[in-house]
């Protein structure tokens, strides 16, 4: 039992030793512990759920719109492709008119539709007698690559061919920057020297 000081009329327990007060009010602190925890793993859970429902929601959007937009817009890309390589085959025969009439070039008809169609690139291959030229068009840079006949798929660019002794009198070596023009008035003004050249790095 608690004693009332009469005197005082003040409660015996607010003069006890601050230990008997904390066994006092362990019950308590141990209940709010114990909920505090109770609430912070039921935060946890709840927020587990819903990150694994939000994965869920989107591999099911995933599923469902990846097969409407091949649907919707696969046959569009297709269609903006064959329209985009069949310009830039057109402007390939005239700037390299004068090029392919005098040394025997004609385009190769499908090479390049293999390769990959991001954005709006297209390649085309111009072969002549001796010489092979693809160009890459895309995101407005252009790239010219040369290879010989006899190892007709060891590409090597312009600009780094330009860079060789063998062409030191040829001008300024090719950019991405320039047009078809450009690359095909460089081709011209060295074509004597080019497959030499070429060859020195055949393997």
């Amino acid at each position: 039992m608690r004693r009332v000081d009469l005197a005082t009329g003040s409660n015996s327990f607010q003069h006890c030793p601050e230990s008997l007060k904390l066994q006092h009010r362990t019950p308590e602190i141990l209940l709010s512990s114990a909920s505090g925890r109770t609430l912070n793993h039921m935060g946890k859970s709840d927020t587990r759920l819903k990150v694994r429902f939000a994965v869920s929601v989107a591999r099911g959007v995933r599923f469902v719109v990846a097969p409407l937009y091949t649907a919707l817009f696969g046959r569009l890309e297709e269609a903006l492709y064959w329209r985009n390589r069949k310009r830039f085959i057109l402007e390939i025969e005239s700037a390299f008119s004068k090029v392919m009439a005098r040394h025997g070039g004609s385009i190769v008809p499908g090479e390049g539709e293999e390769m990959p169609r991001a954005f709006d690139y297209a390649v085309v291959t111009v072969a002549f007698v001796d010489l092979r030229v693809r160009l890459i068009r895309g995101r407005e840079e252009l790239v010219a690559q040369l290879a010989t006949v006899h190892n007709p798929h060891d590409w090597e660019e312009m600009s780094r061919l330009w860079r060789r002794e063998a062409l030191n009198e040829c001008g300024a070596p090719p950019t991405v920057y320039d047009h078809l023009d450009e690359v095909a008035e460089r081709l011209e003004r060295c074509w004597d020297r080019l497959v030499p050249a070429l060859a020195s790095t055949d393997h």
